[in-house]
């Protein structure tokens, strides 16, 4: 595991191409480029405040801040899982021609949607700070939190991108696997909505401790639930170790097959 990190580290100049290749695909055909990465979350949330706010009330002060502080997470999130599956197909080319780690196409791919969240977590921060100010404090949670999620993207990038390449119809599982997984995340809703008798069962998706530790620090100004947070923390590390060893394993015919 180590060795394989240390390849990977080896090759970090190739993923930030990547990274950049894929943002430059992404919105160069964009008449507004990367202001899509803060449209995006906007158009969803202002949809989902008016269903919610309006048609499905619910009793939470100020919804559509509630709403964003999950949502923009979110997006990250399932977009890392969607993009990613194709990362090795999409780049069969550099798999044929040259060696490198394979690892670093679901790994770029997951950084690349990084780039678009850091962006619209930014303007979320600035706005937060001048509407309802923030403690810098407890703004420093936001880093572990950070690295848990995309320690957890980047596990399941590696397991869903090597099924892909043996199994064409991962990409429509997973579209429907992350719509049943958003609304099993609190992303509408509070985690202190879920009742009890299901909560020990609800915190064991990784998810719910992510999302929920960015409500408590931008939303409700204050440190993460230590319990959820530690479950999806500890989860996150196993995923990517499963991921690896998934990944270590279906590699050894990938070249072939894509």
């Amino acid at each position: 595991m180590i060795n394989k990190l240390k390849e990977i580290y080896r090759y970090r100049e190739l993923i930030l191409n990547l990274i950049f290749r894929d943002l430059a695909d992404r919105y160069k055909r964009a008449a507004i480029g990367f202001l899509w990465a803060l449209l995006e979350p906007l158009g969803l949330m202002v949809i989902y405040a008016v269903v919610f706010s309006f048609i499905i009330k619910l009793a939470i002060p100020d919804y559509p801040v509630f709403l964003i502080c999950g949502l923009i997470p979110w997006i990250y999130f399932s977009k890392s899982l969607i993009y990613c599956t194709e990362s090795v197909i999409k780049d069969r080319h550099l798999v044929k021609k040259i060696y490198f780690p394979r690892e670093v196409l679901p790994i770029a791919s997951v950084l690349a949607r990084f780039v678009n969240f850091a962006i619209s977590l930014t303007l979320l921060l600035v706005f937060l700070v001048f509407c309802r100010g923030l403690d810098p404090l407890i703004l420093l949670w936001l880093v572990p939190v950070i690295v848990v999620q995309t320690v957890l993207s980047i596990g399941l990038a590696l397991i869903f991108s090597s099924l892909n390449v043996y199994f064409q119809d991962v990409g429509l599982l997973l579209d429907f696997l992350v719509t049943i997984w958003l609304y099993l995340t609190p992303v509408f809703y509070s985690i202190t909505m879920v009742p009890e008798k299901f909560k020990l069962i609800y915190i064991l998706n990784p998810a719910v401790g992510i999302i929920s530790s960015y409500k408590d620090i931008l939303f409700y100004k204050k440190a993460p639930l230590t319990l959820e947070f530690c479950i999806s923390a500890f989860l996150s590390v196993i995923v990517l170790i499963m991921g690896a060893k998934i990944f270590f394993i279906l590699n050894k015919r990938i070249g072939e097959l894509v």
